[in-house]
């Protein structure tokens, strides 16, 4: 394993970065769901949130310890 701790999550990514607008953003579950959902980002916010202190490993061969989710 040729893992390296990093401070910082690495940026992967092709191509430039939407523009984020949270009047329009939606969260979307939809197909072979029982109870289709669309929230709004003010509601989306309204969601109960939880921590996570979690490793995580990339396959790329970096990792983050003791991250917080």
């Amino acid at each position: 394993m040729n893992q390296r701790v990093t401070s910082k999550f690495p940026v992967l990514h092709v191509g430039s970065i939407p523009k984020f607008d949270p009047k329009t953003w939606d969260f979307v579950v939809e197909g072979l769901v029982k109870n289709p959902l669309r929230l709004m980002y003010k509601e989306f916010l309204k969601l109960p949130k939880m921590v996570s202190v979690s490793d995580f490993h990339c396959v790329t061969g970096w990792s983050r310890l003791q991250n917080y989710l």
